[in-house]
C-alpha cells in the first residue's frame, strides 16, 4: 500500500508539470523531459539497483522520518527539530505520517522539487538575460547529471537549491527593480534553506550586507537631490535589523556553530582538519594550521571543492564519477572566465551574493566524495549565470516588477 501511494506521488508529479509544461509552452520541452528523466531515475533505482548516493544519508533521513511519523500527526507536530540537519526527516515525516512511510514517496517529493528547480530557474534567468536565456537555463538544469541524480534520490538537495534558487530571484528582483518585495522574497528564501542547511544564513548575511550598503548610498543620494525614497528608507532601517537577528538568534551553521563562531579562525581551522579523512581526502598539503595559512589556503580549498577530484587523485573505480563532475564545473568556469565581458550586471550580483555560502562549504568540506554532492547545490546557479552569457535582448513591459529583457 505504501509504495502504491509512492507511484501516485509520482504520477501525481507528472501531472502537476504536464500542467505547467502547457502554460508554459516556451518551457515545455525540457521541463517535461527534466521531469520524465528523473522519474525514468527513480524507477531504475526502485526496479534495478540503487543510485550512487542513495545510501547511509538517505537511510537515516528514512529512518528519524518513521520514528517522528509512526505515533501520528499531531506526535509528528511535536517533534519539530528546528533548521537542523535532520529539518528534511521531519518534512518526511510530515508525508509518511499522512500516507504511510514510502521511500518511493520520498523520492517522488524530491522530483517534484527538482521540477522546480528547472522552473524557477528559468524564470531567474529570464530576469537576468531574457527568454533565450531561460531556455538554455531550463535544458542545463533539465539535463545536468548531478542535478538530476540528487532530484531522484531522497536527500535535501532539492528542497536547498530550490529554496537558494528562490533567495538568489528575490535578490535580483531587488537589485534590478529597486522593489522591496525582492528583499522579503530573498530573506524568505534563504530562511527556509538554512531550514535545510544552516550554512545558507551566511548568504543571508551577505545579502543583507550588499543591501544595506546600496540602499545607503541611495538615501544618501536622494537626501542631497532633495528626493528621497521610502524604499531606500525602509531597507536601510530593516536590513540591519534583520542582519542581528541573524547573528544573535542561534542559527547553527553545520559543523562551524553559529553566525559568530562561524567567524572563529581556529574552530574553522580544527573543522577543515577533521574534515579531511579516508580515501577521498584533500590532500594534506591544503589542510591551514595556522589564521595565516587559512587565509592563504582558502582559495586553493575554493579550487578542490569545485573541481576535484582531479586525475591525479583517482584511486578508486568510484572516483571516475567525481572525476567527470569535475570536469563539468571546470568548464562551465572557464568558459564564464572566458567570457566575463559578456556577463550582465545582474549574473556578477549573483556571484557576490552565492561567495559566502560556496567560500564556507569550501572550508567545511575536507573530501571529493562529499564535496561533489555539496557543491550541486550550486549549480542550478552556476547554469543560471553561463545561460546569461551574449544573450541578445530588449527590454519589455512585465506586469510585476516593471521593464524585463526578453530575447529577440
Amino acid at each position: 500500500m505504501t509504495q502504491l501511494v509512492g507511484f501516485l506521488g509520482i504520477a501525481f508529479t507528472l501531472t502537476f508539470y504536464t500542467g505547467w509544461a502547457y502554460k508554459l509552452k516556451w518551457i515545455s520541452y525540457p521541463l517535461l523531459i527534466g521531469v520524465s528523466l528523473r522519474i525514468g531515475f527513480v524507477l531504475f533505482d526502485y526496479f534495478v539497483i540503487k543510485l550512487p548516493d542513495h545510501g547511509s544519508d538517505a537511510l537515516n533521513f528514512h529512518l528519524q522520518a518513521i520514528a517522528w511519523s509512526q505515533n501520528g500527526f499531531l506526535e509528528m507536530l511535536q517533534s519539530f527539530p528546528g533548521p537542523t540537519t535532520y529539518f528534511y526527516a521531519w518534512v518526511l515525516a510530515f508525508f509518511y505520517s499522512v500516507f504511510g512511510p514510502s521511500v518511493l514517496l520520498a523520492q517522488s517529493i524530491s522530483v517534484f522539487m527538482g521540477g522546480g528547480i528547472i522552473l524557477l530557474g528559468a524564470h531567474l534567468a529570464q530576469m537576468v538575460a531574457g527568454r533565450r536565456a531561460a531556455i538554455i537555463s531550463a535544458w542545463l538544469t533539465a539535463l545536468f547529471p548531478t542535478l538530476v541524480l540528487y532530484s531522484s534520490i531522497p536527500l535535501r538537495e532539492p528542497f536547498v537549491v530550490f529554496f537558494f534558487l528562490m533567495a538568489l530571484y528575490g535578490s535580483v528582483v531587488w537589485y534590478k527593480y529597486n522593489r522591496v518585495v525582492g528583499v522579503w522574497i530573498s530573506i524568505l528564501g534563504f530562511a527556509l534553506a538554512t531550514f535545510f542547511h544552516g550554512a545558507f544564513a551566511l548568504g543571508a548575511l551577505g545579502f543583507l550586507g550588499m543591501l544595506v550598503l546600496r540602499s545607503l548610498k541611495r538615501a544618501v543620494s536622494g537626501w542631497q537631490a532633495n528626493s528621497l525614497k521610502s524604499a531606500s528608507i525602509t531597507t536601510s532601517i530593516l536590513a540591519p535589523i534583520a542582519i542581528a537577528v541573524l547573528i544573535a538568534g542561534g542559527v547553527a551553521i553545520p559543523k562551524l556553530g553559529s553566525v559568530i563562531s562561524a567567524l572563529d579562525a581556529d574552530k574553522i581551522i580544527a573543522i577543515v582538519n577533521y574534515s579531511a579523512r579516508d580515501g577521498a581526502a584533500y590532500p594534506a598539503w591544503t589542510q591551514p594550521n595556522t589564521p595565516v595559512e587559512l587565509i592563504f589556503k582558502s582559495p586553493v580549498r575554493l579550487i578542490y571543492f569545485l573541481f576535484s577530484p582531479f586525475p591525479w587523485d583517482v584511486s578508486r573505480p568510484q572516483h571516475l564519477v567525481g572525476l567527470l563532475d569535475g570536469l563539468f564545473y571546470l568548464g562551465v568556469f572557464l568558459y564564464l572566465i572566458k567570457n566575463h565581458k559578456a556577463l550582465p550586471a545582474e549574473s556578477k550580483f549573483l556571484l557576490l551574493v552565492a561567495f559566502p555560502v560556496v567560500l564556507a562549504f569550501a572550508l567545511a568540506i575536507g573530501n571529493f566524495g562529499t564535496g561533489v554532492r555539496h557543491r550541486a547545490k550550486f549549480i542550478s546557479l552556476f547554469l543560471v549565470i553561463l545561460s546569461s552569457v551574449r544573450s541578445k535582448s530588449k527590454p519589455v513591459k512585465n506586469r510585476i516588477y516593471g521593464s524585463v529583457n526578453r530575447a529577440e
